[in-house]
C-alpha cells in the first residue's frame, strides 16, 4: 500500500504527535508513507525513520499558499499513484479532496477537534469518503454540523506509546507532593497554570513538601514567570519550577505525584501509572478515578462541556489526589495503565487504522457498472438510509464479485454517506445509459410501486423496470413492499411489470397476496425480511455517549425510563391529537421522551413543538445504529414512521405504530404490536374523545 499523510504542521502538538507515531508504525509495516505538511520540529523525527517528508504552505489561511499548494499536490499525485490519502486537517483535506476524486483514490480525514462552525466554513469543509474521530463527542459533532453519518464514522483515539511512557522498573514511586502542568503555555490554555500559581500559598499551608512544576512554552511563559517569581520570594526551596519545553516528559511524569492536564498529557501520564486531575480551557474534570475513565475518554480526556475550571475546584481535587493511602494510590495507578495499555496502545490504534484502510479500499473495488440499486435514497430518511447500507451489504456478501452503483439524491454529493457509487437521479440520460450498461436492476427495498404518494411516482418506477426489461437487463425486487393500485390503468402497467420481473421479493404479506393476484402464473416469488431489519445496533461506547448527552441517566449513572418517539410532520391533525394523547398517557407513567426525526426535512418542526410541550428532547445526528442501540434500553417506542417500527423489533422492545399508512397497521398486526386504532378502542372509557 503506497499512503499520503496530510497535516498542517509538524510543530509539537497531539495531532502532530500522534501522526508521528501513526506513520512510524505503518513504515515498520512495510507500507510506503509520504507525509505533506508545512514542517515543524517533529520533521526532523520522520527523517530519522525513513520516512519522506515534503514542505508545503499547508498551515496557511492565503489564497496564494491554496494555490501552490494545490498544484503541487496535484503535481505529485500525478508523479506518484497513492492508493489512499488521509489527511489529519481542515484545509489539507479542503486542497486535496477534488484532486483525489479526479484520480479515483480513496481520501480518509481525522477530526483531533472541533471548528467554529459558519455556514461558509460548513460548505467548504470536506470531510472524504470516510472519517475518524478520536472521541465520541466529536464524532456526534461531524453528524450534527454536517452532512455525515455515524455508520461512516469510526472513533480511534490517539495512540499513545506505551512502551515508551511507562513506570519507572528500577524505583518506586516517590509520594512527595509535587504538583506536574504540562501543556502548551499559550493564552488559550494556559488558566490553569495561573490558578495554580494562585492557589500555591493555600497548598503550601497543608502541605509542607508542595513543589509545582509548569512544563511548556508559549506567549503566556512571561507572565507566569513574575508571577512564579513573585509567589517564590523569600522562600529557600522554590514553590513554582518553571521547566520551559521539554522534548521528553517522561521522567517528569514519573517523579510527579499528580499530573494536570488534558489529551494526550493526561493519557502518557496515566500510561506512567501517574494520577491525573483534567483540566484546561476548555472544562474542567476533577480528579480521575477508575469509575471515571468511560465519561472522560468521550472527549478524549479534553473536557470538552464540561463545568469550567475555578480555583475552588482545582484545590478540591489536588487535596482529593493528595489524600490517597499508598494502597490507594497504587490500585489506581495499575488500572489507569490497564486501561491506557488495552484502549490507546499506539500499535492497537494502527491496526484499526489499517482496519479502515482496508474497508475503504474495499469498497472502492466494488463501484462499477455491474448492478444498478434504485430507491428513495438519499433524500435524508434514516429508514431510506438504512435500505441502502443494507441493499450494498447484500451485493457483497452474496454477489462478491459484481460491481454496483445506486440511484441517489445528489448522485456524487451522497457517496461519502454511504460508501457507494452514485448516480444523480435529477440526470434522466444518465440514468438510462447505466441501465442499459447494467445487468441488474435491483429495486432495494421501500414501497415504490404505489400510486398513493402519486400516479407520477408509480409510472417513474415502471418506467425504468420496464425500460431495463426492453434492454435485455434482468429486473428484480428486493423486499419491497406494494399497494394496491387505485385506477386499471395503474393495475395494468403493474400486472405485466412484475410478470417480467426475474425475481420479487416482498416484506410482507398483504404484498404476497396482491402479487399473487397480479401475476397469478408468476414462480419466483418470495416473502422476505425488510432489509432495514439487518441494521445492528451501534457499540456500547457509543450508545452511552447518547445516552448521557441527551440526559437518560440520572446522576448516580442509572438509567431513567424513556421513550423513542418519532412522530411525522405530514400527518392529519386529528392523528397528531392521539399521538399527543399516547405521549400524555406515557408521560403520566414517569417515562421520559426522546423525540427522534427520522426524516428531519419533515418531522423536526412537530418534534420541537411537541418536546417542548411534553418536556422531552429531540435527537439530532442519530445514524439508523445508533437508534437501534438507544432502543435497546428504552421502554417502548411510539412512531407515525414505518421504520421506526421496525428498529423497535430490532431492538426487541415494544412498539406502537400511528398514522393512516396502511403498512404501519399491516406491520404492527403481524408482529403483535399495539397500533392507534386498537389502543383507541380499548381505552375510549378512560375519556379519550373528551381529552
Amino acid at each position: 500500500m503506497k499512503l499520503l499523510l496530510l497535516l498542517s504542521s509538524l510543530d509539537r502538538g497531539g495531532a502532530e504527535t500522534h501522526l508521528c507515531t501513526l506513520a512510524t508504525s505503518l513504515a515498520r509495516r512495510g507500507i510506503s508513507v509520504t507525509v505533506v505538511s508545512s514542517g515543524g520540529e517533529l520533521a526532523e523525527q520522520l527523517l530519522r525513520e525513513g520516512i519522506v517528508h515534503r514542505t508545503l504552505p499547508l498551515h496557511s489561511r492565503s489564497p496564494l499558499a491554496w494555490t501552490r499548494s494545490y498544484f503541487a499536490l496535484r503535481k505529485m499525485l500525478q508523479a506518484s499513484r497513492y492508493d489512499l490519502i488521509h489527511a489529519h486537517s481542515r484545509i489539507p483535506a479542503f486542497l486535496i479532496c477534488s484532486l483525489a476524486r479526479r484520480k479515483n483514490i480513496p481520501l480518509i480525514t481525522t477530526v483531533h477537534a472541533s471548528f467554529r462552525v459558519n455556514r461558509l466554513l460548513r460548505r467548504f469543509s470536506r470531510w472524504g469518503d470516510y472519517s475518524i474521530a478520536v472521541s465520541e463527542d466529536l464524532k456526534q459533532y461531524l453528524c450534527e454540523n454536517y452532512t455525515c453519518s455515524a455508520e461512516r464514522i469510526e472513533v480511534i483515539p490517539n495512540g499513545i506509546d506505551t512502551a515508551h511512557f511507562c513506570p519507572d522498573p528500577k524505583k518506586s514511586r516517590r509520594l512527595s507532593h509535587r504538583l506536574l502542568f504540562v501543556s502548551r503555555l499559550d493564552e488559550d490554555c494556559s488558566e490553569v497554570a495561573f490558578h495554580l500559581c494562585r492557589l500555591a500559598p493555600k497548598l503550601k499551608e497543608c502541605f509542607h513538601d508542595l513543589q509545582i512544576v509548569l512544563v511548556g512554552g508559549g506567549s503566556a511563559l512571561p507572565r507566569l514567570r513574575a508571577l512564579s517569581e513573585q509567589m517564590n520570594r523569600g522562600k529557600e526551596v522554590p514553590l513554582i519550577v518553571l521547566k520551559g519545553h521539554l522534548s521528553d516528559v517522561r521522567n517528569e511524569y514519573r517523579c510527579a505525584h499528580t499530573v494536570l492536564g488534558v489529551s494526550r498529557v493526561a493519557l502518557e501520564a496515566m500510561s506512567c501509572g501517574t494520577p491525573v486531575i483534567l483540566a484546561g480551557n476548555e472544562g474542567f474534570g476533577g480528579f480521575i478515578l477508575s469509575k471515571d475513565l468511560p465519561n472522560a475518554s468521550a472527549s478524549n480526556f479534553c473536557c470538552r462541556g464540561n463545568e469550567i475550571v475555578t480555583e475552588e475546584r482545582l484545590y478540591d481535587a489536588i487535596v482529593a489526589s493528595f489524600s490517597l493511602s499508598p494502597k490507594e494510590q497504587n490500585e489506581l495507578s495499575n488500572s489507569l495503565i490497564q486501561y491506557v495499555r488495552t484502549l490507546y496502545d499506539s500499535e492497537a490504534v494502527t491496526t484499526e487504522t489499517l482496519r479502515v484502510y482496508e474497508k475503504v479500499l474495499a469498497e472502492r473495488q466494488t463501484r462499477g457498472p455491474e448492478l444498478l440499486l434504485c430507491g428513495y435514497y438519499g433524500y435524508g430518511n434514516l429508514g431510506d438510509h438504512a435500505l441502502l447500507r443494507a441493499a450494498a451489504e447484500r451485493v457483497r456478501n452474496d454477489l462478491p464479485h459484481t460491481s454496483f452503483c445506486a440511484l441517489t439524491a445528489h448522485g456524487a454529493r451522497d457517496e461519502p454517506l454511504f460508501g457507494v457509487c452514485c448516480v444523480p437521479r435529477s440526470r434522466p440520460l444518465l440514468i438510462l445509459r447505466r441501465i442499459r450498461t447494467s445487468k441488474k436492476l435491483v429495486f432495494g427495498g421501500g414501497t415504490l410501486l404505489q400510486d398513493r404518494t402519486s400516479l407520477r411516482s408509480l409510472l417513474y418506477y415502471i418506467f425504468l423496470l420496464r425500460y431495463a426489461q426492453r434492454h435485455g437487463v434482468s429486473t428484480e425486487l428486493w423486499a419491497n413492499g406494494l399497494a394496491p393500485p387505485r385506477t386499471p390503468l395503474a393495475r395494468t402497467l403493474l400486472a405485466r411489470t412484475l410478470a417480467e420481473c426475474h425475481r420479487i421479493g416482498l416484506r410482507d404479506q398483504g404484498s404476497l397476496l396482491l402479487v399473487t393476484e397480479l401475476c397469478p402464473h408468476k414462480q419466483e416469488i418470495f416473502c422476505e425480511s425488510d432489509l432495514a431489519e439487518n441494521t445492528k445496533s451501534s457499540k456500547d461506547e457509543r450508545v452511552f455517549f447518547l445516552q448521557h448527552r441527551y440526559r437518560l441517566l440520572n446522576q448516580d449513572g442509572t438509567l431513567r425510563p424513556y421513550a423513542i418517539v418519532a412522530p411525522r410532520g405530514r400527518e392529519t391533525s386529528e392523528q397528531i391529537r392521539i399521538f399527543s394523547w399516547w405521549l400524555e398517557y406515557l408521560q403520566s407513567k414517569g417515562i421520559f421522551l426522546l423525540f427522534v426525526p427520522l426524516f428531519p426535512k419533515e418531522d423536526e418542526s412537530l418534534c420541537s413543538r411537541l418536546a417542548s410541550r411534553f418536556g422531552g428532547i429531540v435527537a439530532h445526528g442519530l445514524s439508523e445504529g445508533d437508534l437501534v442501540g438507544l432502543m435497546t434500553q428504552c421502554r417502548c417506542v411510539a412512531s407515525m414512521r414505518f421504520h421506526g417500527l421496525i428498529f423497535a423489533r430490532i431492538a426487541g422492545v415494544p412498539f406502537v405504530g400511528f398514522g393512516e399508512d396502511p403498512k404501519i397497521e399491516t406491520y404492527c398486526r403481524e408482529h403483535g404490536a399495539l397500533t392507534w386504532k386498537s389502543f383507541v378502542n380499548e381505552n375510549k372509557k378512560d375519556g379519550y374523545e373528551n381529552s
